[in-house]
């Protein structure tokens, strides 16, 4: 359970800014990759107090520690971020993505990558925060947290006593609503690995079909698609929902531990229509986006010819390899 600390360094950053929660993708992607780390000083902050996420006097995004909180000119918001995944990643980590041929020809005639919406998977926990058999233990520790930051507040008196039990149980009801829209949010997700894998190849490209792989970063990622609104790319964490919670503001990055194997980075973008979309393409800079495009180790000879024709047709000039899985050995 988060323990919170109402050190006077903080108070004061509350009292000097208002927040104004104007966070931009840019904001965004610094808060999910410093996570507890002061991007001004490198030093973690400390457990139980806040990070403070705002723009410098150079409007340049900063996620800062109390003590370099002078140098913001605005705060866009506290993080509390005891109370969320760290979901960071190195920016340099290859990604993989497979797919059929005809993903890639829409990829690139759309100028899109195709985002679905996460209750549209296979995957039944996707967006849960538990097992059912454990939602009772589940509020109990959220309502003990919420009494906690209520029972601290960073400015002004404590408040009664009475009040603070009646106001954990109306935000942990709202915290139900809210968080219950991530199976609406909208998912593109891609492989973390340093070089292929042949399972993947297996179960997106298998035999009898023409597959290929798109290779990227994590910084290419982020980059090629920061204009999409409120962007979130992040690592998933895999749990074994018998001894642990997925978190609330990431629960989307949470999956048993069971599918640990798929090794998932994920970009996800909310899903505001009404009803839910099931999927959307999301612009992005395509020659950003993609290193290099490798042939599944299962489609016929001719078909690297045929994808290099498509990618130029569409006026990309992509380099395209042929996978090393079926490089003759010698023995």
């Amino acid at each position: 359970m988060a323990t919170f600390k109402n050190h006077e360094e903080d108070r004061e950053v509350f009292r000097r800014l208002s927040s104004t929660g104007r966070i931009s993708g840019v904001l965004r992607q610094r808060i999910i990759q410093n996570y507890n780390v002061c991007s001004l000083c490198s030093k973690q902050i400390e457990v139980g107090r806040p990070a403070f996420a705002g723009y410098d006097y150079k409007l340049a995004p900063q996620l800062v520690c109390g003590a370099c909180a002078a140098y913001l000119e605005e705060l866009a918001t506290p993080v509390y971020w005891q109370t969320n995944l760290d979901i960071s990643i190195d920016e340099g980590i290859p990604l993989w993505r497979y797919m059929d041929f005809a993903k890639y020809v829409s990829m690139l005639r759309e100028e899109a990558v195709y985002f679905t919406r996460a209750s549209n998977f296979d995957d039944i926990y996707e967006g849960a925060a538990g097992k059912s058999s454990r939602q009772k233990e589940w509020d109990e520790y959220y309502l003990q947290s919420y009494r906690e930051i209520i029972a601290h507040p960073p400015t002004g008196p404590a408040p009664d006593e009475n009040s603070i039990g009646p106001a954990a149980e109306r935000l942990l009801d709202q915290t139900k609503r809210i968080f219950a829209e991530a199976r609406n949010s909208l998912v593109s997700c891609w492989h973390q690995n340093s070089g292929e894998s042949e399972a993947l190849w297996k179960i997106y490209c298998p035999h009898g079909t023409s597959g290929l792989a798109v290779k990227t970063n994590v910084s290419k990622l982020w980059n090629s698609l920061v204009s999409a609104p409120e962007l979130k790319v992040g690592k998933v964490q895999y749990l074994d929902y018998a001894t642990h919670f997925a978190a609330n503001e990431e629960r989307i990055f949470c999956k048993r531990s069971t599918l640990s194997y798929e090794n998932e980075v994920r970009a996800v973008v909310p899903n505001p229509e009404r009803p839910p979309v099931d999927g959307s393409n999301v612009p992005v800079d395509l020659s950003e986006l993609i290193e290099s495009v490798i042939i599944s180790p299962y489609s016929p000879p001719w078909f690297q010819d045929i994808v290099s024709e498509t990618t130029r047709r569409y006026g990309k000039s992509f380099e395209i390899h042929a996978s090393e899985i079926r490089e003759p050995p010698f023995y």
